[in-house]
Formats: structure tokens, sequence, C-alpha cells
């Protein structure tokens, strides 16, 4: 059968994905879950795999449509959260040959799942219940309550727990929050929760008994997001900040469990804790069988390693488990047993198995193995900039083309994300651009997370200003190595890439076609209305605009507008609530009246987070982008074949 060009659709469609393993008290089994592409509808299919120990050997046990596998204390029994399809809920599995039972029924959506130390009660939190008559009025009194799709004012988290003896379902937390992680104490009925109304802003670690009595634990500014109680139920491992509404890496928090006292971790480590969010890879902090050492996930440059620390404080934290360009996922640890996730520039992610002592890891799935061998790989580069300051970034193209070729510059979001060079869901639209002929790079300018303090808080009062030459600086470079065509550039990005795309188009007129993804245009538009204005502008620009009007103003594409005369599309999620779909509308609108070459495309029910649209929308978003660059960017290299049959 005839190879066929590389398309996202058909790596998508091939493509599984494992996270989040879980290994059995006893180590025999590990749970994890499996995200695929269904032919058959319009998003992904998430299923509940356990994998079983036969000596050496390692083979498929069981297989459940569900999320959330969590192994009660004595292994006897897996929890999970059920599909909506089956009905949703809870629901109970035996390894020893039982059927699975439902525990809960409930149609809204689960987020989090654990048991207590007795294996007697489950503890979860679900979406909150809210219903409005049609013509009801949404009344507000707080301003900031925006987030994403959800509604105004939120519908907050409810924390539940559920004794297995009753059945019934208690609601220990039910006030209109977001909840971002809960845990059981190990010696007592005692749950500790992080919670807030908004990312960016304060998000402090409560607990709360079984019978519903709560205190907050850290402080009221503090912005928390993982908790890992250690053995004794004395104390916490926090990864967050101590004050949120302040710019700079989130850290690795030891707190008091009484008093809420909080040393930091690891402080010799100049990166960021990087937890398991918004479909990137990492842990939760994890502790180490004798109880001296945590485990946990750090940004570094374009990739994610596994780091040791002591709890004591005493040593070096030391990069422990990770290559070139790997990046591990959650982690656990159970009867002289560690397993993890691992994706490589090869996989989009892996089930590997090592030891808590060593770093040798056996691979237990092929998931993607085998799927990338054949397409462009990711060559790490780094820049100095006119100001001294060394950028890196990553270079996919295609190792038979000779000579410049067409460069696509892709910026990610953020601005505090980074591009890792293992593959990636995201990730898959530019495999698609260096099949067929481009080059692309990916810059991780200042601002970025994985380089230290410093560098993460580089644009501070500066979004677009002082990151520009961080993308321009490399262009230089590769054009003067005679590998770029500098009159065939394109520029893209999603988020803080679309902003920063409108930015560059708008300074200076080196690309020959832009397409803008979800980016904000008015800096004072968003602040008074988007669901990041008070929280992540407020902390980055310094402050309301009130008073820095000029600030606000010079930042702000939209003020740039006549300056722009590349063809640019403007891709938007109708439902967006991060960035608004007004902030491309105006850009539009206003390039056209000046007669430009523009496009708006508004896509129906889907927000700001790409990877949580519907197939279709996210295969028509890519579609188009690439079908814009080449009607303005002729004569790209001929399409690489796919290896797929």
């Amino acid at each position: 059968m005839t190879a066929t060009p590389l398309s996202v659709e058909a790596v998508e469609l091939a493509l599984r994905i494992p996270a989040a393993p879980q290994l059995a008290p006893d180590g025999q089994r590990i749970a994890y879950t499996e995200m695929r592409s269904d032919p058959a509808r319009e998003d992904y299919v998430v299923e509940v795999v356990v994998l079983a120990a036969d000596g050496e050997t390692w083979s498929e046990q069981a297989r459940f449509a569900g999320a959330l596998p969590c192994w009660s204390p004595d292994g006897a029994r897996l929890a999970f959260s059920a599909a909506a399809a089956d009905g949703g809920g809870i629901s109970l599995w035996s390894p020893d040959g039982g059927e699975v039972e439902r525990l809960v029924a409930s149609e809204r959506a689960l987020s989090r799942l654990a048991w207590n130390a007795a294996g007697t009660a489950l503890a979860f939190v679900r979406r909150q219940q809210v219903t409005r008559e049609p013509h009801e009025p949404i009344v507000l009194q707080e301003a900031g309550y925006r987030f994403d799709a959800r509604p105004i004012p939120l519908d907050g988290d409810e924390l539940c727990v559920v004794r297995l003896a009753a059945g019934e379902v208690e609601q220990l937390v039910a006030e209109p929050q977001l909840i971002r992680s809960m845990a059981w104490s190990p010696t007592a009925d005692v749950i500790a929760y992080c919670a807030g109304v908004h990312y960016h802003r304060p998000f402090p670690a409560y607990l709360v008994t079984i019978d519903g009595v709560s205190r907050r634990l850290t402080s009221a500014e503090s912005e928390c997001e993982s908790l890992t109680w250690l053995p004794d139920g004395r104390s916490l491992l926090i990864g967050g900040k101590p004050v949120a509404q302040t710019v700079g890496i989130r850290h690795l928090l030891h707190v008091d469990a009484e008093s809420g006292a909080t040393t930091r971790l690891a402080a010799d480590l100049d990166l960021e804790v990087w937890l398991p969010m918004n479909g990137y890879p990492g842990t939760d902090p994890v502790l180490t069988p004798d109880g001296r050492s945590v485990l946990f996930t750090a940004f570094d440059s374009c990739e994610v390693p596994l780091y040791r620390a002591s709890l004591d404080g005493s040593g070096p934290t030391e990069r422990w488990l990770g290559e070139h360009f790997d990046c591990i996922g959650s982690v656990s640890i159970a009867a002289g047993r560690m397993a993890t996730t691992r994706a490589t520039p090869d996989t989009m992610g892996e089930v590997v198995l090592g030891t808590p002592e060593d770093t040798e890891l056996r691979e237990l799935t092929r998931c993607s193995r085998g799927l990338f061998d054949d397409f462009a790989k990711a060559e790490q580069r780094a820049f100095t900039t006119q100001d001294g300051t060394e950028v890196h970034g990553i270079l996919w193209r295609r190792a038979d083309l000779t000579g410049p070729q067409p460069l696509v510059v892709n910026i990610h979001g953020g601005p505090h994300g980074a591009f890792r060079g293992a593959m990636q869901p995201g990730g898959l639209f530019t495999l698609e651009l260096a099949a067929r002929g481009w080059n692309v790079l990916e810059m991780n300018p200042r601002g970025s997370t994985g380089r230290g303090d410093a560098f993460f808080c580089g644009v501070n009062e500066g979004w677009g200003t002082k990151d520009l030459d961080d993308f321009l600086t490399p262009l230089d470079a590769l054009i003067e190595e005679g590998l770029v065509d500098p009159a065939r550039l394109a520029v893209t990005g999603h988020s803080y890439g679309g902003f920063m795309t409108s930015v560059l188009v708008s300074q200076t007129d080196r690309f020959a076609v832009a397409v803008a993804g979800a980016g904000l245009t008015d800096f004072s538009s968003m602040y008074a209305v988007a669901a990041v204005g008070m929280g992540l502008l407020h902390n980055e620009l310094g402050g309301p605009p009130m008073g820095r009007w000029e600030l606000y103003d010079h930042l702000s594409p939209i003020r740039h507008v006549e300056q722009i005369e590349t063809p640019i599309l403007f891709l938007h999620g109708q439902e967006d609530g991060i960035v608004p779909p007004y902030e491309a509308e105006a850009m539009f609108s206003l390039l056209r009246v000046l007669g430009r070459e523009t496009e708006l495309v508004l896509y129906p029910q889907c927000a700001h987070g790409w990877l949580d649209w519907p197939r279709w929308a996210r295969w028509d978003y890519d579609r188009r982008t690439l079908e814009w660059f080449e009607r303005y960017v002729p004569g790209v290299g001929g399409a690489q074949s796919s290896p797929m049959r």
C-alpha cells in the first residue's frame, strides 16, 4: 500500500497516550489512563488500563472506560471515575475476578479521587450543579470571577466523601471555589485541599475533617497547587508559591500541618517545580521509601526531568532521572518498585518501570513507540541576543532538504510556558509542517519557564518588547547559517503566542504571513473582562491600568494596527473566557477598515484550551493555518511520506 503524506489526522488516529500510572500496594499491578482519538466520535476516549505482573512479564489484565484510577490501601479494590457514557460517578473493581460495581452515580464531572488510610471511605471532587432559569438575570458583585467557559458567577467544585459501609455521599466543602488538589492524611480522617476562586490569585491550602470541620492551613495570600502528606501525618509537601499575586517560579514547600509554618525545600535549584497540568508532563512530589527524600519534576530548559532533594535540607538537589529531552510524568512508588511515564523525542509517552534506588527503566507499553521514527527530529539551539541574554529553542527540520528553506516561528502560550523536545499532543502540526518542507523554530524566549526565576520574570511590564529580540536574533542566525530563506518566513502561536504573533507583524515586516490563535490585542480590555485580567495581568504589569495607561497602550498590538502589512489570519474559540474573542474581532475589524489582507475564524462551543476542542475544530484550525501559510509562501519543499500504512 502506498505511503501517504504525513498529516495530523493520520497521526492522531493512530496515537495512544498513557498517563498517571498507579502501582498497587504489592507492586504486582499498575493501573493507568490511556487516551486515544475515537474515529467514531469528535473527542478523545479515556480508559483505565490495568497491567499485571507474571514474574518478569507484564500483560494487560483489564480495561474500563473511565479515569482517575486509585488503589485501595490493601490493593483489594481499584476505584475509578466511570465514563460519562456509562453514567459517570465512581466504580469499584476487584483484581481477583469481581465485577465492576457502581459505588456513586453522578453525571457531574469528577476531577479528584482518593482513599482514606483505612480503606473505608473515598473522597472526590465534583463540579457543582448550578441551574438557572432561562430568563434569570446574572448579578455580579465582585470583579474577576470569569474563568474560560465556566459560568458567571463561577460554578465551583464540591469536595465530597462517601463511606463504603453507608454508600451515601456527604458534601464537605461546597463554596463556589475551584479545587486544585486534595489528599487524605495517612494517620487521621482529615483531608487537605487547595481552593480558590481564580488562578493567579490566592489559592490557600485547607484542612477538613470527615465531619466537615474546616480550617485554613497556609497564608490567605498563598497559591497552592499540589499536596502530599508525609507518612507521620504531621506535615505536607506543597507545590506552589507563598504569595500568589507575585511574579516568579513555583517552589516546593514543607508545611507543618498544625502551625502552617512553611520552609522551602530544594532552595538550591533555580528551576520551577513542575506539576501535571494542562497537558504538560510532571508529577506531584513523591516520597522515597526511606522517608528521607522527595522526588519531584522541574522544568529544565526544553525537558522535564525528575529531581531528588532531602527533606531535612541537607545536601544538594540532584537531577535524578531524565536524559536529553525526556519528560517524566506522574510517579508512583510501592513495594520497592517505581512506575512513571516518560515522553521522548521518539514517543508521546510510555509507561516505564524501575526502582526508587536506580535510574534503569523498563518500558512496559508501546503506545506510540515507532510512530515517529521516520519524521523530523528536534534539535536544541541556543542564541545570544543583542543584550547578551542566551535564549534556547528547538529547531525541527528534515535532514534530506538542503539550502535555505521556508521557516515557521511557532510561539508558545503563557508567557510562562515552554516548548519541550519530547513529543507532545499539541506538537503534531509541527511534524506535519516539517514533513511538508518547512523548518519550524520553537523558541523559549525570556518569560519562559525552565531557565530560573530571573529569566521567568524577564518580561515583567514588557510583554512583546523585552522578548522581541528573542525571536529576531535567532532568525538572523539561522539565515546566516544558510538554513532559512528570509523571503519565506511565517509566524504563528496560540494564547501568548497569538499575542506575540500580532506584536511581531506590527513591529517588523519580515514575515510573509501570520496566523494568530486566541491572542490578546488590548491589555486594558483584557484586564477588565478576561479571566486572566485581575490575576495574571495584574501581577505581570504591576497593577491595574489606572495610572498605567501609557504602558498598557504601548504594549497592546491594537494600538499599532496601522503598522501591520503582513497577511494575518485570526483563529479563536467563540466561548473563550481566558482571552475573549472580541480581542481578535477588534483587530480583524480595524485591519479590514485599513484594507489589509486578513480573515477571522470563530469556532463555536470552543473555549481557550485548544487541546480540549473537539477534533473537527482542531483539525480545521490546522488545515486553515497550513493553507494560509502556503497561500502566501509558495514553493515549499515536497511533502515527506508517512511510514503509517
